[in-house]
This record gives C-alpha cells, structure tokens and sequence, in this order.
C-alpha cells in the first residue's frame, strides 16, 4: 500500500521502505508534500532494534504501512507481525 499524500496523521506510523533493494521498517517523522521523512531499523538476530545512530532519510515512496513493533527482550529487539 502506497500513500497518495503526506499528511499530518502519518507522522508516528510505522511503515516498509526500500532503500538499495532491500526493506526495512521504520517510522514516519515527517512528511511534506509527497515526501517522508522515516527514520528505519536495523535488523539485528531474528528481528530489528534501533540503530545507535539514528537513520532517517526522506523516501517518496512508501512499500506498506506495518502494525507498531512487539519488543521481544528487554535489550531493544522488536520483531513485526505484519509479513514483510
């Protein structure tokens, strides 16, 4: 699912982007005009946790819109329900 226009309501959404051929979920920070500003996962043994140094870039197109992240420990590991 793509979405049409950036609006406010996006911002805070978890989303799939691809960057180099290859997906990774994020959040929406931003958005302007048909832009956003999503700040993605690494992945990391089984699942995905955030970055020490954030990764955010502006993206025009968003892959599909993902269900927020179930922490799996205490350590920041997150795994998605949603297939990816």
């Amino acid at each position: 699912m793509m979405l049409a226009v950036c609006t406010d309501t996006d911002v805070g959404s978890y989303v799939l982007v691809e960057y180099d051929g290859i997906h990774y979920p994020g959040i929406i920070e931003d958005c302007k005009a048909d832009e956003y500003l999503v700040n993605v996962m690494e992945h990391c043994r089984g699942g995905w946790r955030w970055p020490r140094r954030k990764d955010a870039v502006w993206y025009k197109t968003i892959n599909k819109i993902l269900s927020p992240p179930v922490p799996v420990n205490s350590r920041g590991l997150f795994v998605f329900n949603d297939a990816m």
